[in-house]
C-alpha cells in the first residue's frame, strides 16, 4: 500500500512580509486571507471574506531556526 506524502508549504514569504501579525489562511493552507494585529481582527476579516474556519497563525517578530 502506497502512503500519501503531505505537501510541503513554504511559509517563508509570510514570515518576511508580516512579522508580528496574525495571518489567516484557508483551512487547506493554500490561500492567504488577511494579516491583522490581533487574533479577533484576523478571524473577523476571514469570516467577512466567507471563510468560517480559517487557520490563523501568529508570525514571530524574528524568523529563527531550531535544531533539536
Amino acid at each position: 500500500m502506497k502512503t500519501k506524502r503531505p505537501k510541503v508549504i513554504d511559509m517563508t514569504p509570510l514570515y518576511r512580509k508580516y512579522p508580528g501579525k496574525f495571518v489567516a489562511l484557508t483551512p487547506d493552507h493554500r490561500k492567504f486571507i488577511a494579516a491583522m494585529d490581533t487574533l479577533s481582527e484576523a478571524l473577523r476579516e476571514a469570516r467577512n471574506r466567507g471563510v468560517e474556519h480559517p487557520l490563523v497563525e501568529r508570525i514571530p517578530w524574528e524568523a529563527r531556526s531550531y535544531l533539536l
